[in-house]
């Protein structure tokens, strides 16, 4: 937020990796396939207060959605 001069910042949520059972080995492969990410820079954009309100009221009720862990918008 200093470098970029931003006043607010929002991080996508990630919900990708392969999932593990107790007493699963955690190998590097399974690291990097729960850490790695394909859009790791940072930008900004301006937005009314109105478009942060509905980013927010948007992204707090995915949880109560049917079918919470589809992407959203299918």
């Amino acid at each position: 937020m200093d470098v970029q001069g931003a006043e607010i910042a929002f991080s996508p949520g990630f919900r990708w990796g392969t999932t593990l059972l107790p007493g699963d080995t955690i190998t590097r492969e399974l690291m990097m396939d729960q850490l790695a990410i394909t859009y790791p820079y940072a930008t900004v954009t301006e937005m009314t207060g109105e478009t942060i309100k509905t980013i927010l009221e948007d992204v707090a009720g995915q949880p109560v959605q049917p079918g919470p862990l589809l992407p959203a918008g299918r």
